[in-house]
């Protein structure tokens, strides 16, 4: 089966509607944005479709972890060699070729020794220099630690005849600041993007969006279950769908969500719960002050202390371990908050009988047949016994 080609989805605005192809006046490079399909790979390249008889290639050495065939990437424009479009991903911007360099391009310059009021440098076969004050360092920052290294740097001078440049990191780090600070105002809350897992942290993790672009997806909504340690759910490479919760700073700052894409477990279960039911549920985890008990899958609530039935001063583990299963009341819900309360033992102080809960049968009854309620606690519960009983009666 022949494959669907789709049309080149545009990331970067432009002011002519035809096909982005880099002209000469502006040199082999342009800063469009493209989005492509991963269609293939061999050990040194990845083939890319851009849209229909518009094919490119990345090299796999670009990445630290190369996306798979059938990923989307963001990529810019280097030129065609035998009909094939040169890319590089769009996360930085691209570099002209030393042979092509002219004011405004932005090239990879080598900084081989300090001198007064800057550094000599080498960009290909064209000497460089870089002023201190076009550097980035600081006024305490010492000029060796950049010695030997190669730094991005926007040509602000060509002087063709001593075929020598003159250099601004600067102004390479100002354009990648408005690129990013582009990108992310294109983001709008609620848009579902593509992201690649770039560093796990104790608190989430922090997603590529290309472009410059990263986001925080914050463990609370990595999974409606609680997540203690991201490195469970997520690693780092992996390519994941997204929703934009929220952009301040001027997109500088993008909160993301990965459970959000899905329905929630908690405003299913606010529609089949009221206050003072019973359920069943299993014990997640132990605490000092109570317990986690999961009542169904993606909804934790807890049993505070002081709803344990135990004797002051008595530590949790006395009222259930870790992988038990209690029976607990609920006392509150808030969906909204994702926020449950609940108790081991009834009104009055009793501990709760094992046999006293609803099961996920009965709560999904609920939903589909509301008159099945009453006001009474535990009506329900035993009018879900009777029918059971008149059921096996009847088999």
């Amino acid at each position: 089966m022949a494959r669907r080609r789709s049309k080149p989805q545009r990331v970067a605005q432009r002011p002519s509607t035809e096909v982005a192809v880099p002209t000469p006046e502006h040199g082999a490079h342009t800063l469009g944005v493209w989005r492509g399909t991963i269609v293939g790979r061999d050990r040194s390249d990845l083939f890319v479709e851009l849209g229909p008889r518009m094919q490119g290639v990345l090299r796999v050495e670009d990445f630290d972890q190369p996306p798979s065939v059938g990923e989307t990437v963001d990529v810019t424009l280097h030129g065609r060699e035998e009909g094939l479009w040169i890319l590089s991903p769009s996360a930085s911007l691209p570099l002209a070729s030393w042979e092509r360099a002219q004011i405004g391009d932005l090239v990879e310059a080598r900084l081989l020794s300090a001198t007064r009021g800057g550094f000599d440098a080498r960009v290909g076969k064209l000497h460089g220099f870089l002023p201190f004050s076009a550097s980035g360092l600081g006024r305490r920052d010492k000029p060796e630690t950049l010695l030997g290294r190669a730094l991005p740097c926007e040509v602000v001078d060509v002087d063709t005849a001593r075929q020598r440049v003159t250099l601004s990191h600067k102004r390479y780090l100002a354009r990648l600041a408005e690129a990013r600070a582009a990108a992310g105002a294109r983001l709008r809350p609620g848009q579902t993007v593509r992201g690649r897992v770039a560093e796990l942290v104790p608190f989430g993790a922090f997603v590529d969006l290309g472009q410059g672009v990263r986001g925080l997806l914050h463990r609370s909504n990595i999974a409606y279950e609680r997540v203690l340690d991201p490195a469970e759910h997520l690693s780092v490479g992996e390519s994941i769908e997204l929703l934009v919760l929220s952009i301040r700073d001027g997109g500088r700052r993008v909160a993301l969500g990965l459970k959000q894409r899905f329905p929630s477990p908690w405003a299913g279960l606010a529609r089949r719960v009221r206050h003072g039911e019973l359920l069943r549920g299993e014990v997640v985890d132990v605490v000092g002050f109570g317990l986690f008990v999961r009542v169904v899958t993606g909804v934790v609530g807890l049993v505070h202390q002081s709803e344990l039935g135990l004797a002051p001063g008595m530590p949790s583990g006395h009222a259930a371990r870790e992988g038990d299963q209690v029976v607990v009341r609920v006392l509150a819900l808030d969906a909204q908050r994702e926020r449950l309360s609940l108790s081991l033992t009834r009104a009055d102080g009793s501990r709760l009988d094992p046999e006293e809960h609803l099961e996920t049968e009965d709560l999904e009854r609920l939903e589909v047949d509301p008159s099945l309620r009453s006001d009474g606690l535990g009506r329900l519960l035993h009018a879900a016994l009777r029918e059971r009983t008149d059921q096996g009666g009847s088999a």
